[in-house]
């Protein structure tokens, strides 16, 4: 139960940090990635402006000696240290100036295809590997700006590259964190949990023998005595007392051993668990209706699926008023398998339903139970857990229903 329970537990802890881990890291890399492309797109708006009131400097370097650029304030560093170029186009389409100071790496030929390309895409702006191209039109004139972002696209890389490093280092450390953090936690619970098993185990071996020798010793009082009122009340209470002890040995040993899987014909296997049910349903005037789908099989182990069955059906039985009808059924749908009981029942709040499955509780303690300890449905549970299922309770229209999904 308690390796379950860490598997899960490590994993829960894990998908949180590396949610958190990756939604931050998202955050920062996104936020930075806008906050570049808004400067670019704003330089770029700065140079077209520049043009519109000085036209085009006579190279990119002489910006930094023109009083134009130097007095306006919302020129950043960036701007100052950037590359750029520029193609302007008449109404005809025609170029009628350029400014490439790095013919070098882009020819003079290139930087005006690439500038047309871009102009017939119908964008304002766009950011490439190397470039940033940005359009300004004018009743006389279109400008197509571009800036060499090499640098950037390198940084913007680099960044990215650290956040995935950085964060599968990260998410081992949590990982090693979230396994130290268990052994803090749980282990002192599993540590108790696995003691708490083990007095059980340990108590209900030797209870067994002092409770066989009651009552072999009553039954012979009893031949000896005749009907005698007390005598009965100790036979009656050594059988609870037999049949709590063997429950929780049952409830033991499910949660030690694991089950045996084979592959099992649910269908057959239920239809046998049923039928020995009738003669009691129909002592307390009880119907008992099934619908169980032919052909279902699972992985299972099906000496533990009989108990499943038998303490569903039986809890149903046993909780049923007389001349009402108990449902069965066993049917298999989009890739799962249900089996259901349900039966009459007097209103059970929300909270008695989610602690219905707790070992030794019953919902209506007014009421005393001949065979009945609050331990069967405790045992249902650990059937399907141990499966890999579960198991639901659920209240309606004067009926409960209990279902098993595997």
């Amino acid at each position: 139960m308690f390796s379950d329970s860490k598997r899960r537990f490590t994993a829960i802890i894990m998908f949180i940090f590396v949610f958190i881990l990756c939604f931050t890291l998202a955050i920062i890399y996104f936020s930075t990635y806008s906050r570049i492309i808004k400067e670019d797109k704003d330089m770029l708006s700065n140079f077209a402006y520049y043009y519109e009131q000085n036209g085009l400097p006579e190279s990119s370097s002489a910006k930094n000696d023109n009083a134009g650029f130097a007095n306006d304030k919302e020129l950043t560093g960036g701007f100052q240290t950037s590359t750029f170029y520029a193609v302007v186009y008449d109404k005809s389409g025609n170029v009628t100036e350029s400014l490439n100071d790095r013919p070098m790496q882009y020819p003079d030929d290139e930087l005006k295809d690439r500038a047309y390309d871009f102009l017939l895409s119908g964008k304002e702006f766009a950011l490439s590997d190397t470039i940033a191209f940005y359009v300004t039109y004018s009743e006389d004139y279109t400008l197509v700006t571009m800036m060499d972002v090499t640098a950037v696209s390198a940084a913007i890389s680099s960044l990215f590259r650290y956040m995935i490093f950085f964060g599968i280092v990260a998410i081992i450390i949590l990982f090693v964190a979230s396994t130290l953090l268990y052994g803090w936690v749980i282990k002192p619970l599993e540590k108790g949990y696995s003691m708490q098993k083990q007095f059980i185990s340990d108590a209900g071996h030797e209870l067994k023998t002092p409770i066989s020798t009651i009552n072999a010793n009553a039954e012979i009082l009893k031949r000896d005595m005749g009907e005698n009122n007390w005598l009965d009340n100790i036979i009656f209470e050594n059988n609870r007392m037999s049949v709590i002890v063997h429950q929780l040995l049952d409830l033991t040993r499910l949660e030690s051993l694991r089950p045996v899987m084979q592959k099992t014909d649910l269908s057959r296997l239920v239809l046998a668990c049923v039928l020995p049910f009738e003669a009691a349903a129909f002592e307390k005037n009880i119907n008992l209706n099934y619908t169980v789908k032919k052909d279902i099989f699972f992985n299972a182990d099906a000496s533990y699926m009989e108990k499943l069955v038998s303490v569903l059906v039986d809890n149903a039985i046993s909780h049923s008023p007389a001349g009402s009808a108990i449902e069965i059924e066993l049917e298999e749908k989009q890739g799962k398998i249900y089996f259901s009981t349900s039966n009459a029942s007097e209103e059970i709040d929300s909270d008695e339903l989610i602690n219905i499955f707790e070992r030794f509780y019953r919902s209506d303690k007014s009421r005393s139970f001949a065979s009945h300890y609050g331990l069967g449905l405790s045992i249902a549970k650990s059937i399907a857990v141990s499966h890999g299922g579960d198991i639901s309770a659920s209240y309606q229209n004067g009926r409960i229903t209990f279902t098993v999904t595997l």
